[in-house]
């Protein structure tokens, strides 16, 4: 049955046919009382017939054209369904999307970015205003951003904005030409498109779609949504009702002695003409504070202040409002991705002041990058641990910097929460798990720990003393999703209220676990990383460390959530769960960051000989427990955290692992150190060893300085098993912006067409051996994996590109990409293009006249 039969027996009749201008695309309306159904026949072979045209507007279809007829659409129907006419699923779709019983079955993966990091790009800036002028009673907290949709199969949907009024909800779209009109993204992206778009409908949303052109013709959208939505929007921007949320004014009256000192140093660093400064504090001593108290002092005007996540945003808002109350300055937050994705727009606007929150981020290659571009008066970096995972320092963005308080010093003065101490000991074996050469290999951790006996002594100990307690909340950092939910259901049958918080949870689940958490209607949270930075929960008085890690960093970042003090907050109870971690890779503890190598439960780790909590006496505990023992502090960091892995020595080398185990096995290079664990070795190089192995086997040394040298020489080289490193540069030249990035899935598309062409040509895809078959090609995330375990990571090992996973994209080396020249891009083709000839010579040959290698 065609699809008008089907849809005729449904009821649905055919209204009438939308022919767009320029083009042969064009839609059929079927209407069925307040239920709308449209069927698109596209034009897909617009976009090639277009292409090189000056004036391509002329020849596809108007994007502005497209969303003002669905909009249109919207005044008389209450849901519009839309797809392809095409479409070999359409009748199982509707008869999905018709159910009002149904749970939706079909896939669609938005993940172009980590939304969770996204900031406001430029339409998105635009939109808002045009809200505000449309609607002059309302304010931003009307809108809620990135609203999140999740289909029963676990792939989520992410929406620009959301808002509803006393009648209706709506979602709205802000859609750029490139990445929306169906003529120029094809035919599996624009049917994905309509996925997401039925997927709303079907959640009851009327959704709004505005162009590129529609956001830029102010007065026109004004008068446009103004028309559009029925009834008086509503306030979205709520707080949870349990709990108060009161920031201190900006002001310099009662400062601690600490913050006082700080703000007094800023000043004369100011006045030296210094222009960077590195706050070093614990979580809990009013970095926040000091940083708006600085901005007055330094009379600035225009402040960005640039963070890692929404969660950590919305903090900064809530300070934002106390700021502009005062009308001294303005200032815009925003997350780390939205600067990156818009660089040149951070930096053109001319701010005098950027506060960088969590600045053992700043290092991050791109990050960095924008940040040198700055011309801000001051930068200001706040951060609890100045120590990153991938142990770059900071000085080269802040300068020299020095701590100016450390734990014990915050507790002593009253700022930090006074702390006990308590190790769990397990009978969990961790002495084979492997280590990756910093931290534990999370694939055998997760074998390890997630045993039921582990998690019933957690629970079980917590239920063992939560009535010595006035009121218990505790947070519970688990290993992964399976880890946490397995803690939670163990809380759960001891009695407690629990929750698991984690990535793959909807926005709304999580949002609603931590209102309920800081209410006191959940007591326990399970986390997975998600609440390691900028969770804030002062009330917090239990942190159970149930993952263990070899990372300082990740460590101090989960204790940093139960730091601050709150009313009725006596202490912080840090439970470590000690493992039998074998001689050698020993985690993180309280007690080796405290450097306290004494212990008694309970204790208070500044004063280890003090007498235990008085409950303690009451308890089934033996006098064993009650004695002070000596514990080992030292840790499998900090023994070896100068010392490089053999991964990091070949990449130090410039060659590959197998060639450097070649040599180790042979004898001719020997490590520094070689470690037994479990049933293997993990060997270590000291860094002064390298000049001698490279001098040994005649290896130049390879630095930033010679990264374009080092890129054309590896080029030269000719080092091909498959074809695949010369496409995929190609389709990252093809790609690429004018900062060095190119976003996976559209070098992804440039890099698959190369091989699905040859296959419909008939032409061998590649050597024997390939297993790019059409349907591995067709599958997306089989083909960015296979891009990113082949060329890309032989790319990466040698320093010449890296991967930014928070924006989904894949960029040069910043030092590498500025290098490059005009004329060292088209020697790069040539080249490229030569060993592709001869290495299809005998495969069919290549046709390199075709756009990709243009």
């Amino acid at each position: 049955m065609n699809a008008d039969a089907y849809l005729q027996a449904l009821g649905y009749t055919h209204q009438h046919t939308i022919q767009y201008q320029n083009t042969r695309t064009k839609s059929e309306i079927y209407a069925k009382g307040y239920s709308c159904v449209i069927l698109d026949d596209v034009d897909f072979k617009a976009r090639a017939k277009a292409k090189g045209k000056e004036a391509p507007d002329d020849n596809i279809m108007r994007y502005k054209e497209y969303t003002a007829v669905q909009n249109a659409l919207l005044k008389e129907y209450a849901t519009i369904f839309r797809f392809l006419n095409d479409d070999p699923r359409l009748e199982d779709k509707l008869a999905d999307l018709l159910n009002p019983e149904a749970e939706l079955s079909f896939a669609y993966k938005d993940s172009r970015f980590d939304r969770s990091h996204v900031g406001n790009s430029i339409l998105e800036d635009r939109f808002e205003k045009v809200f505000l002028e449309a609607f002059p009673y309302a304010n931003l907290g009307y809108l809620k951003k990135e609203k999140r949709f999740s289909p029963v199969d676990g792939n989520v949907v992410f929406i620009d904005y959301v808002f509803q009024t006393d009648k209706h909800k709506y979602a709205v779209e802000i859609n750029g030409d490139t990445y929306h009109n169906p003529e120029i993204i094809g035919k599996d992206r624009y049917r994905k498109q309509l996925d997401k778009q039925n997927l709303i409908f079907f959640h009851n949303y009327k959704l709004l779609r505005f162009s590129t052109e529609n956001v830029h013709a102010l007065d026109e959208i004004v008068e446009n949504l103004r028309w559009l939505v029925e009834g008086k929007v509503q306030d979205l921007f709520t707080i949870p009702s349990k709990r108060s949320v009161a920031f201190k004014e900006i002001t310099h009256k009662d400062l601690y002695a600490h913050q006082k000192e700080i703000l007094s140093d800023l000043s004369e660093e100011r006045k030296a003409g210094k222009n960077a400064y590195l706050l070093h504090l614990p979580t809990g001593t009013g970095k926040t504070h000091i940083a708006l108290c600085d901005v007055l002092d330094a009379k600035a005007e225009q402040v960005l202040v640039l963070v890692p996540t929404n969660a950590i945003k919305k903090q900064w808002l809530y300070r934002k409002k106390d700021a502009l109350f005062r009308k001294q300055f303005s200032m815009t937050v925003m997350t780390y991705a939205a600067a990156v994705r818009n660089p040149d727009d951070v930096v053109d606007a001319g701010y005098d002041y950027v506060i960088f929150d969590e600045a053992h981020h700043a290092q991050a290659p791109l990050m960095s990058q924008v940040l040198k571009e700055l011309d801000a008066e001051f930068l200001l970096g706040l951060t609890a641990t100045d120590e990153r995972l991938d142990q770059k320092r900071l000085e080269e963005l802040f300068g020299e910097y020095e701590t100016k308080m450390s734990i014990e010093d915050g507790v002593k003065a009253g700022v930090l929460s006074p702390l006990r101490v308590f190790r769990l000991q397990s009978n969990v074996d961790l002495s084979e798990v492997r280590i990756n050469g910093k931290e534990f290999v999370n694939a055998d951790l997760e074998k390890t720990i997630r045993i039921e006996s582990r998690n019933e002594l957690i629970a079980q100990t917590l239920q063992k003393y939560a009535p010595y307690f006035d009121y218990l909340k505790a947070i519970v950092f688990c290993v992964n999703i399976n880890h946490a939910e397995e803690m939670q259901k163990q809380f759960e049958k001891v009695g407690f209220n629990a929750q698991a918080v984690h990535g793959k949870a909807s926005d709304k689940k999580v949002e609603e676990a931590v209102d309920a958490f800081r209410n006191g209607d959940v007591q326990v949270l399970t986390s997975v990383q998600m609440l390691s930075e900028g969770f804030d929960a002062p009330e917090t008085n239990i942190l159970v460390m149930a993952r263990p890690t070899l990372s300082k960093v990740v460590y101090l970042q989960q204790l940093g959530r139960g730091l601050r003090k709150a009313p009725g907050k006596e202490e912080l109870y840090v439970i470590d769960v000690v493992d039998n971690y074998g001689p050698l890779g020993r985690p993180w503890s309280l007690n080796s960051v405290l450097k306290v190598p004494h212990y008694r439960p309970f204790m208070n780790p500044f004063q280890p000989r003090e007498a235990p909590k008085e409950f303690l006496v009451y308890t089934a505990f033996t006098e064993r427990e009650l004695a002070l023992k000596e514990i080992d502090v030292h840790t499998f960091e900090e023994k070896y955290r100068d010392m490089l892995s053999v991964e990091e020595t070949a990449r130090e080398l410039f060659v590959s692992t197998g060639t450097l185990h070649g040599w180790m096995k042979k004898g001719e290079v020997k490590p520094d150190e070689s470690l037994p664990f479990g049933r293997r070795q993990i060997h270590l190089f000291h860094p002064e060893s390298l000049p001698g192995i490279r001098k040994e086997k005649g290896l130049k040394e390879r630095t930033e300085e010679t990264l374009k040298e080092d890129f054309m020489e590896f080029i030269e080289t000719k080092s091909y098993t498959f074809s695949f490193k010369i496409i995929f540069m190609f389709a990252m030249l093809k790609n690429v912006d004018n900062r060095g990035s190119a976003f996976v899935r559209e070098a992804m598309e440039d890099y698959r067409n190369f091989y699905l062409d040859r296959i419909k040509r008939g032409l061998p895809v590649d050597r024997p051996h390939c297993r790019y078959t059409k349907e591995n090609l067709q599958d997306d995330d089989y083909v960015i994996k296979s891009i990113r375990d082949n060329p890309f990571e032989k790319f990466e090992r040698k320093r010449f590109m890296f991967q930014s996973k928070d924006l989904d994209t894949l960029s040069f080396h910043p030092k590498l990409f500025n290098r490059l020249e005009k004329n060292d891009i088209i020697t790069l083709k040539e080249t490229l293009k030569e060993h592709l000839e001869e290495y299809y010579a005998e495969l069919g040959g290549v046709d390199t006249t075709q756009p990709l290698f243009q």
